[in-house]
């Protein structure tokens, strides 16, 4: 799913261009051989919520050809990106959808990962979402989710969450600059007023999302800290019970 735009039109106008923007992100690439790393060696089948131009989903599938791939984003532009990338995988199925109304069987997949998509859902959309990912889940299956967090929640109501997120998103464009280049500074500036406006980029601190997995009835889930710690990308890795509680 792409992070520059909340409408699935614009995804799809988005997708020609993006990995230019962020194929060369070396966080992203942390984040990608993080998540992937995690990925049970036996799993049989890997879901990618938000999977957009299939980075993740290329990772994940060479470390695990056996696996049967399944590719959701809102974007046909994006999905038809990712097929290219992946052709010649004969497991591979695309679905156009949101990963908050997943339109797959209970305990049908091992294995659901999504890199830089859930915060573009709304707050109630990411409860919905973990219900849906221990549904779909097969007992024993893993969800290995990494985005980029924040320090409070709230809104743009309310000042002190407006200065804080403003002061982490300002940290974040000077970093990307020294590390991955003035265009992906100049995404995180322009991306800025979306940010501070709660306009389809709706970031959450990391405990609303082990809350509502928890509510959802995952059990504790191990928070993995990239560097720059400061920045707040995460990955979360939650595990579905073997039988439930």
């Amino acid at each position: 799913m792409s992070p520059l735009e909340t409408s699935p039109t614009h995804w799809n106008d988005l997708a020609q261009n993006y990995d230019k923007v962020m194929g060369n992100v070396p966080q992203m690439h942390a984040l990608f051989a993080e998540i992937v790393s995690h990925i049970q060696p036996d799993t049989t089948s890997i879901l990618d919520l938000g999977a957009g131009t299939g980075n993740l989903l290329r990772e994940a599938a060479a470390a695990h050809p056996q696996a049967a791939l399944l590719a959701l984003d809102p974007a046909p532009a994006m999905l038809d990106r990712l097929r290219s990338k992946l052709a010649g995988t004969a497991a591979l199925t695309c679905i156009v959808g949101s990963a908050h109304a997943l339109d797959l069987p209970d305990n049908s997949v091992d294995t659901i990962i999504s890199n830089y998509a859930l915060h573009h859902l709304s707050h109630a959309e990411k409860r919905v979402c973990a219900k849906e990912v221990l549904r779909v889940l097969r007992p024993g299956g893993k969800f290995i989710y990494g985005d980029q967090h924040c320090r409070l929640l709230g809104g743009p109501d309310d000042p002190a969450w407006v200065a804080d997120m403003f002061a982490l998103l300002s940290d974040k464009a000077l970093h990307y600059l020294h590390t991955a280049g003035l265009g992906r500074m100049l995404l995180q500036v322009e991306l800025m007023p979306k940010f501070l406006q709660a306009d389809g980029e709706m970031p959450v601190p990391v405990e609303y999302w082990l809350d509502s997995l928890a509510e959802a009835g995952f059990p504790p889930c191990q928070v993995i800290e990239m560097a720059p710690a400061r920045l707040l990308n995460r990955v979360i890795v939650a595990t579905k019970p073997q039988r439930a509680a």
